[in-house]
């Protein structure tokens, strides 16, 4: 009677054992897909993220001592699961970096020239009157859609920021054609509350608050009529560079090689001045 007292106990601790054991798996699994389940979830709203909770899931089955990983049947499954889950998701998004560098720098490398050709990214100078009409010359290079991105503020209502590449906007506005180029007008208009970003021709300019000096791109073949419309003439440097992707307004003033043109503003309150021909930058 003793011996069969002392086997069943064995067989009651042997039983509690293995229900602890199996307890524990259980959980562990119940665990793992709880993490597989975050990790979708997160790389769905964070791209990436999703990764570190499949790999952990992964980890917390393959650090257990090796002894005791058969105890686990279910949490090996997932952990096999999140590892296969994890590693496709990381191959997947290091083929989508390199096709996003891969665009970026194809893009990067077809804007180069226009970047370099500095009245392409020119800007109206600072302190013109409003009603000053000027005239730029765009070469083709300039007439190059996808590379004004940054480069452009406002256009609805045809009115851009001042910080506004002057190519940028004459192609959005339509008064030259992608690839061709050609001449327009520049007429500084007052500041506006809002410039609100529109797209437009394959120009897709930003938004921005005012208020600052604004202008308008018009036709070059409307040049008489502007500026016979207009009194007073304006010296100095009208044009300056635009700091790329920023459209900061405090850039340096460039002066210009003097050439002659066409450009005219109202007279300022109190004065008078006469209409003349003035000098103009050489694009």
């Amino acid at each position: 009677i003793g011996r069969a007292g002392v086997g069943a106990a064995d067989l009651l601790d042997g039983d509690l054992e293995l229900g602890s054991v199996t307890g524990k798996a259980n959980k562990a699994a119940d665990f793992g897909w709880a993490m597989y389940g975050i990790g979708w979830c997160v790389c769905c709203f964070f791209g990436p993220l999703g990764l570190i909770f499949w790999f952990c899931t992964c980890l917390t089955h393959y650090l257990r001592p090796k002894e005791t990983r058969g105890n686990f049947p279910r949490e090996r499954f997932i952990a096999k699961l999140s590892c296969f889950t994890g590693l496709s998701a990381l191959i997947v998004h290091v083929i989508l970096v390199g096709v996003v560098f891969s665009i970026y720098s194809h893009g990067l490398s077809s804007c180069s020239e226009l970047y370099a050709t500095p009245v392409c990214t020119a800007t109206p100078a600072a302190g013109l009157w409003p009603g000053t009409v000027l005239a730029v010359d765009c070469p083709a290079v300039c007439a190059q859609a996808a590379c004004y991105g940054l480069l452009v503020w406002g256009g609805a209502g045809g009115v851009y920021a001042r910080g506004s590449a002057i190519c940028g906007s004459a192609l959005q506005a339509g008064i030259i054609a992608e690839g061709v180029g050609g001449e327009v007008l520049v007429e500084i208009a007052g500041g506006e509350p809002v410039y609100f970003g529109i797209k437009a021709n394959g120009v897709v300019s930003q938004t921005v608050d005012g208020p600052t000096e604004g202008f308008l791109v018009l036709p070059a073949d409307g040049a008489d009529a502007n500026a016979s419309s207009l009194n007073g003439t304006v010296t100095g440097p009208y044009l300056q560079p635009l700091p790329l992707g920023t459209g900061d307004e405090n850039a340096t003033v460039a002066t210009p090689h003097p050439a002659t043109s066409a450009a005219t503003t109202r007279a300022p309150p109190g004065e008078t001045t006469a209409s003349s021909a003035s000098t103009a930058p050489a694009f």
